[in-house]
């Protein structure tokens, strides 16, 4: 095992230095040492990360694609959180029945018939 250990790179080698930055104040949410493997091969679709236990949307990434940050060993991540709305503030309406909704039976005849929803 020592002489397979022995061809293998360091780990500060083998990871990339991902910095998270805040693009709302340009401020640092924090760096990370990360293996390639955790990381998706391009940023160019939207990305969502959990950060802190928050949720945030990447804005843009330099470099944007695998090969690239994997060349350069670093990554900066421009990222905006995301806010959500409480579903208990929302107003909607729901559809319902009204009482003495009037239609017609049949067009032919001249009468019509009242529902009346209790």
């Amino acid at each position: 095992m020592g002489v397979l250990n022995f061809f293998r790179k360091p780990d500060s080698e083998r990871t990339i230095r991902v910095e998270f930055v805040n693009g709302a104040d340009n401020s640092i949410i924090a760096v990370s040492e990360m293996p390639p493997d955790r990381l998706p091969d391009s940023f160019a679709i939207d990305t969502n990360l959990d950060i802190k236990d928050e949720k945030w949307s990447v804005v843009s990434a330099e470099p944007e694609q695998k090969a690239q940050f994997c060349k350069t060993r670093k990554l900066r991540l421009v990222l905006s959180r995301l806010a959500f709305a409480d579903p208990a503030n929302i107003l909607f309406s729901l559809p319902g029945v009204r009482r003495g909704i009037r239609f017609r039976t049949r067009p032919y005849l001249r009468f019509t018939r009242t529902i009346d929803a209790r």
